[in-house]
């Protein structure tokens, strides 16, 4: 063996207990750097060290993310409900439309525009009284059935705010009142109150039609 030979094999054996000493070190760098990111998940997750150990939780926006997720706006609900397709609807109604008024005006030998007007109308006005049962109070239903009552006398406005008005916290007498005039239910004159032929007509669609009055609020 030469003398290079030997000294190699000095320079290996003198090396051996430093890179016995460094080889885990050396592994622990490169798995940190090959896994850094799940050890820097893990490390987030850490909700209290002690001396047993660490104790690990679900960070919150991941328990959120499980639990409860967000939830969808009014607008982002309809957006997702997809619109129906309503012109064979119109189709067969219109169809219908015009199978009724053709044998209504054979057997009156009415006017179509009349007998058309008259339809027109009859389903404005129902539309009308459908809205206006849907918002109207109680109290107010009743102010209209005591107008109803004392027909052409009236009542003075004072005492309808003293009977009937509920005394409605975000709610003034004079916006109370103000429905029932612009939906032409009352009409004041000389600070009393009448019922108007639309508000006779309007109790009248309500009883016929059966509308649940209990349903009711103030």
């Amino acid at each position: 063996m030469g003398e290079t030979e030997t000294s190699a094999i000095e320079w290996l054996n003198a090396g051996l207990p430093l890179l016995d000493t460094l080889i885990w070190p050396l592994a622990i760098v490169i798995l940190t750097l090959m896994f850094r990111e799940t050890i820097k998940a893990l490390i987030n997750r850490v909700s209290k060290i002690n001396h047993r150990g660490a104790e690990f939780s679900l960070p919150q926006s991941s328990a959120q993310d499980v639990s409860t997720p967000p939830a969808l706006s009014y607008q982002d609900r309809l957006a997702k409900i997809q619109e129906p397709d309503v012109r064979e609807v119109l189709a067969r109604e219109t169809e219908l439309i015009r199978t009724d008024l053709s044998k209504h005006i054979q057997d009156t030998k009415e006017d179509p525009v009349e007998v058309l007007s008259l339809v027109l109308a009859e389903t404005r006005m129902s539309v009308h009284f459908e809205k206006a049962f849907r918002v109207i109070f109680a109290s107010q239903l009743r102010c209209l059935k005591a107008l109803r009552t004392a027909s052409s006398v009236g009542i003075p406005t004072s005492e309808i705010e003293t009977e009937y008005y509920p005394d409605l916290k975000d709610f003034s007498f004079k916006n109370w009142l103000r429905f029932l005039v612009e939906a032409h239910l009352v009409k004041e004159i000389d600070e009393k109150l009448y019922i108007t032929d639309t508000g006779m007509a309007f109790l009248i669609y309500i009883f016929k039609n059966n509308l649940p009055e209990h349903r009711l609020t103030y």
